[in-house]
């Protein structure tokens, strides 16, 4: 089962961040679910699977 979008709505503050992505650790993480968090720069959403933690970080 794929990640489970939160929503298409910009969030409070994503109207100035365009790119996005996990924060090191977790893109490094041994668990395979946490790896599917995402950012849509294109409509300002974070996409994380269901009962999922993630954290991001604005990129250059």
């Amino acid at each position: 089962m794929g990640p489970a979008s939160v929503g298409r709505r910009p969030r409070p503050g994503t109207d100035r961040l365009h790119r996005g992505a996990p924060h090191p650790v977790q893109a490094a993480s041994a668990d395979p679910v946490v790896r599917q968090s995402t950012f849509d720069s294109a409509h300002g959403s974070f996409i994380v699977p269901a009962r999922t933690v993630a954290v991001f970080v604005e990129t250059a």
